[in-house]
């Protein structure tokens, strides 16, 4: 981060930020910086995605659950549950019921009993709200995480809605088919995500003469810089030190350039 291009005034208020009860809660709770961190290479990060992999279950109180498969994402998908399907709607306990009832018992034909016996789920299995969204986003995170360790592995394009249709599940299961011999029926509904992702992964470089390797270590270091300069930027807006039409200017300054992750010329050590 730098911030000698910038005036006094401004240079105070971010000083003042070390200090700010309002803004360290927020930049210590950031889930964006949370996922960047867990992207580091860690070996407790590598024994969740071997886990993860290898189909092993999420305990949450006294209840476990399986990894999210092919099956369950892209039908909850079709039926454009909010946790897995962008839309206006925020989600509901109704869809959480729904979602980890799936992710439990695997996809129905029929949607309306589904939704009949996924009523209540969360309370009969013990979990709280606080629980049920914790859970939730461990379950999410951990199907894509292959897709963030390696750029360039999301085929859909940049800002792209995905589609999680019967065209890409066909899809994926033909490639993770391709690499592993499993049956189509064992890799929609007791693969986990994550393995699938990874087969994915496999799968690509044996189709491709380009090296396909882990996201870099400067790269997340810089995505890490430009998210706590966007932090910034907005918590210097909240208390009117800067306008709302300043920002892009200013995150401009204080982010690092990529040449300069690792340079001891920064104003602020990360």
């Amino acid at each position: 981060m730098f911030f000698k291009g910038l005036s006094k005034e401004i240079q105070e208020a971010v000083r003042k930020l070390t200090t700010d009860a309002v803004f360290q809660q927020r930049f210590g709770e950031d889930k964006i910086l949370d996922e960047l961190e867990a992207e580091q290479f860690d070996m407790k990060a590598c024994l969740i995605e071997l886990q993860s992999t290898l189909g092993h279950k999420i305990k949450c109180g006294t209840h476990t659950f399986s990894q999210i498969t092919p099956a369950a994402w892209s039908w909850l998908w079709s039926i454009e549950n909010p946790f897995v399907k962008k839309t206006a709607k925020e989600p509901t306990l109704a869809d959480a019921d729904l979602f980890l009832y799936v992710i439990d018992h695997g996809v129905s034909e029929d949607i309306v009993d589904t939704a009949t016996k996924a009523m209540g789920y969360c309370a009969k299995i013990g979990l709280s709200e606080e629980a049920v969204s914790e859970v939730i986003h461990q379950l999410v995170t951990r199907a894509f995480t292959p897709l963030k360790l390696f750029p360039n592995m999301n085929q859909e394009g940049e800002g792209t809605e995905p589609l999680f249709d019967a065209d890409w599940l066909t899809s994926l299961v033909s490639r993770v088919h391709s690499v592993t011999g499993y049956l189509p029926e064992t890799i929609m509904n007791k693969l986990s995500m994550t393995a699938c992702c990874f087969y994915h992964i496999q799968y690509a470089r044996m189709n491709t003469t380009q090296r396909i390797e882990r996201r870099p270590l400067e790269e997340i270091l810089k995505a890490q810089d430009y998210r706590a300069c966007e932090l910034i930027c907005d918590r210097l807006v909240e208390l009117a030190v800067i306008k709302p039409e300043e920002c892009e200017e200013i995150l401009k300054k204080i982010s690092t350039p990529p040449s300069e992750i690792n340079s001891s010329d920064s104003d602020v050590e990360k």
